[in-house]
């Protein structure tokens, strides 16, 4: 992960779009470090979630 590219480690899913953007400004609000054990706890080997979370967002089309 040192090379710069940024990625996401971190995934919550919410029924209602009130609740993820309550949820994202008490993420924003927390330390870095406090930010890293979250992560680390769902995803202790840091690894990228992008296809996982990409193959779970239903086609709304």
């Amino acid at each position: 992960m040192g090379d710069g590219k940024k990625c996401i480690t971190n995934d919550e899913f919410f029924g209602n779009s009130r609740g993820a953007i309550i949820r994202g400004k008490q993420i924003k609000n927390m330390s870095r470090q406090s930010k890293r054990e979250l992560t680390m706890k769902g995803n202790p080997l840091m690894r990228d979630l992008y296809e996982e979370i990409a193959g779970r967002i239903p086609d709304t089309h």
